[in-house]
């Protein structure tokens, strides 16, 4: 408000016009950026002179966001997507839009390698496959794994499985651009530290609590005598009971955290005293004088403490059993656990196992003790697996 004084000395009031804003317009209206990248706008409000030239931001997408006040703003995006930037006149609510389209960047693999090249494993063994893509920062850093020979070796997400003897490749593929890379995989017979055979049976019934005329000693090793086997044979499958294959006590050191020793050894169809795998009676010594059936398993990696399954040619085997060829039977006994016949978790697994039937299953084997079968080898399991006992 002026006041003026004419010559008159009458006041009078003048008021400046009121200039209001007639428009707004950015400086642009598509706006393309990657995620990280940082664009400009500028909003020009007309007329210039207008009195309220402020305006105000706002993002139809949260993730797409505007920074700063005034007629200029910083526009960013935090994912990937598209929204529409609107800039309004504080005076009159005009507007004006620009649409904004925020994209991936899309960085090519360039190469992938593995942390290994070759692989050897046991039967029933696994290990595990790392891979490193470059470069590092990758969009797509996915990979499909995949075995040349699932019947040898399995992959799932890196972790190699070995399922019987012989060789296989692993191939890690990288789902952007198809890189490759590859681990040559060599699976033996189930192994791991080598079982030791004690020679002195009053040693043997020191340890275990078996009665020392109970054991025999033959060709160096200790056995369970025949008579003892069939009696504990009887209690367990009935009068009929007879045995067959009697393997030497043996003695296998493993770490002392209760964990599991899986042996495997070879026997001849004729002393296994059975048609099939599930009606192969493993017997394991108990603590004592007594025994136990170890329990049956379809699959290598089913065999924990108290189970067993049958291999032929380093693979599960579920057919009729040929009393003329050779199997591998392969078992588990956890230190400490029923079988462990020194009833402690010690680091020292002490273990003697046999073969026996009803009587009424047709077999060629006979009782008594099977020197020529030679223990083969074992294999540590990391976490203890406990089964319930063969009924």
């Amino acid at each position: 408000r002026t006041v003026m004084i004419d010559s008159d000395s009458h006041e009078l009031e003048v008021t400046a016009a009121t200039v209001p804003v007639t428009g707004v317009s950015l400086d642009q209206h598509a706006l393309t950026l990657n995620i990280g990248q940082t664009g400009a706008l500028v909003a020009t409000v007309s007329p210039v002179s207008a009195d309220d030239t402020t305006v105000t931001w706002t993002s139809s997408n949260p993730n797409i966001t505007v920074t700063g006040t005034g007629l200029s703003v910083q526009v960013s995006g935090s994912a990937a997507g598209t929204g529409t930037i609107t800039v309004t006149t504080n005076d009159g609510g005009l507007t004006d839009t620009c649409a904004v389209i925020i994209n991936t960047v899309v960085v090519p693999v360039d190469s992938v390698s593995l942390n290994k090249n070759t692989m050897e494993l046991h039967v029933g063994g696994s290990d595990t496959l790392t891979y490193s893509i470059l470069p590092a920062n990758a969009t797509d850093d996915t990979v499909t794994w995949a075995t040349s020979d699932a019947s040898v070796a399995t992959v799932l997400g890196g972790v190699v499985s070995a399922v019987a003897t012989g060789s296989a490749t692993i191939t890690v593929t990288t789902n952007d651009g198809g890189k490759t890379a590859t681990c040559a995989v060599t699976v033996t017979p189930t192994g791991g530290n080598d079982p030791t055979f004690p020679s002195d049976k009053n040693d043997v019934a020191s340890k275990t609590g078996i009665n020392a005329g109970d054991l025999v000693e033959t060709g160096g090793k200790v056995y369970l005598s025949g008579n003892a086997a069939s009696a504990i044979a009887k209690t367990l499958l009935g009068s009929s009971a007879a045995t067959g294959a009697i393997e030497p006590v043996f003695e296998i050191t493993v770490n002392p955290d209760g964990s599991v020793a899986r042996i495997s050894f070879s026997v001849k169809g004729n002393e296994l005293l059975a048609s099939y795998a599930d009606d192969i009676n493993l017997v394991g010594m108990v603590s004592g004088n007594s025994g136990q059936l170890f329990d049956y398993a379809n699959s290598l990696a089913d065999v924990g403490d108290m189970k067993f399954t049958l291999l032929k040619n380093g693979v599960v085997y579920t057919g009729e059993i040929d009393p003329n060829d050779t199997y591998e039977i392969v078992f588990g006994i956890k230190d400490g656990g029923l079988f462990d016949m020194d009833d402690t978790a010690d680091g020292e697994v002490i273990g003697s196992v046999f073969f026996a039937s009803d009587g009424k299953k047709k077999s060629g084997g006979g009782g008594g003790c099977s020197a020529g079968y030679e223990l083969l080898a074992l294999a540590l399991l990391a976490t203890p697996l406990i089964s319930r006992k063969r009924k």
